[in-house]
């Protein structure tokens, strides 16, 4: 799958980057933040949890992401398992953060985190991924299921996304993987997810 590099004025990126991401005084916080708000819909918080003590949670697991990510190199991630192990060691880090003031992460929900903090980052341009790209996770959401489904015949779990176990999302990650005929799964999820959010129904 090949795709085509074009000239953009660097004002009208820059312009559309801050309207999508609010304050990118901190570009990795802005990434982190935002694909947050991509999931946390789907995170049962306590009621007894303040506002102010819920954005301190996000705030600890923008931080573990921030060291994670600050160690995803090429020097680092030599291979698709080696990029999958940091995955995991990420995901289960957040997922411990939460579960240990008592509140349920599934990695259904650590892996949209994750996976689309990857995504902005490089939006954003904060990280280009240079020769690891190709080892990048495609954000699961129904969107993806969709389109896993109409244009692999990949069938969709009877189980929300969010709530995947760890062995059920690389599951599907491998399926997904194995039919996408490039060898970079988020180049091609650039190129499809948007038509898939358009045709989605609005209510689902």
């Amino acid at each position: 799958m090949s795709y085509t590099t074009v000239l953009i004025d660097k004002d009208i990126v820059d312009s559309l980057r801050g309207l999508y991401f609010n304050d990118l005084s901190d570009p990795f916080r802005a990434a982190a933040h935002r694909a947050y708000r991509d999931f946390n819909r789907t995170l049962r918080l306590k009621k007894t949890l303040t506002d102010a003590q819920s954005e301190n949670l996000c705030d600890q697991a923008i931080e573990i992401l921030r060291r994670a990510f600050q160690s995803l190199h090429a020097s680092t991630v030599k291979d698709q398992d080696s990029y999958d192990k940091w995955h995991r060691k990420s995901a289960n880090e957040i997922i411990g953060l939460y579960n240990a003031v008592h509140i349920t992460m599934y990695y259904g929900q650590a892996q949209k985190w994750i996976n689309m903090t990857a995504k902005y980052v490089y939006l954003i341009g904060l990280n280009d991924f240079d020769d690891i790209f190709r080892f990048l996770h495609v954000p699961i959401d129904n969107y993806v299921l969709d389109l896993g489904f109409s244009v692999f015949d990949i069938g969709k779990p009877n189980k929300a996304w969010s709530q995947w176990t760890e062995s059920e999302y690389y599951h599907y990650q491998r399926l997904l993987r194995s039919s996408i005929e490039d060898d970079c799964p988020l180049r091609w999820e650039f190129q499809n997810w948007l038509a898939s959010a358009r045709s989605f129904p609005k209510d689902a």
